[in-house]
């Protein structure tokens, strides 16, 4: 999710699973919100809400 207020499609590059827990490599930049798992339905560009 973006400041927008709208979900956005990134492609992300995951390292090795250590515990429950996946360290991301790529595609993410601080302050991002990842929503996962995404709910069925939710598409490049709908709004969003952080609760």
């Amino acid at each position: 999710m973006e400041a927008s207020g709208r979900a956005h499609l990134h492609w992300v590059r995951l390292g090795p699973a250590q515990d429950d827990q996946r360290e991301a490599l790529s595609g993410l930049e601080a302050g991002q919100v990842v929503i996962s798992p995404p709910p069925a339905g939710l598409r490049d560009g709908m709004p969003v809400e952080v609760k």
